[in-house]
């Protein structure tokens, strides 16, 4: 599973239980056409993602987050790593504040 997400809530968004999707992690079960493209709206990016595409489709990402990638990609591992790591961290924090104010509203 990505990280920062959880099996419950890719559940919750295809309407299956977390054992289900843990069965599809596992290759226990099949992933149908119609489910794999639930999974790609659910991340917001095209079915062919999960084909290993190395090309950057400019459909779905905006320039600058096509350069953020080359940038990244030019990075040690774990260099790449630790900056992800804070950036989830900040961006957890950001959508936090933002869902508070969204409620306040």
């Amino acid at each position: 599973m990505a990280a920062g997400v959880s099996q419950g809530w890719l559940a919750d968004k295809l309407g299956v239980t977390p054992t289900q999707i843990s069965s599809f992690e596992a290759g226990r079960t099949g992933i149908k056409a119609e489910r794999l493209k639930q999974i790609a709206d659910a991340f917001q990016v095209p079915i062919s993602y999960f084909y290993g595409s190395d090309q950057l489709p400019s459909d779905w990402m905006t320039p600058a987050e096509i350069e953020l990638i080359r940038k990244l990609r030019i990075l040690p591992g774990q260099q790449v790593a630790v900056l992800l790591q804070a950036v989830e961290k900040d961006l957890a924090t950001t959508v936090s504040e933002a869902s508070k104010q969204a409620n306040d509203v």
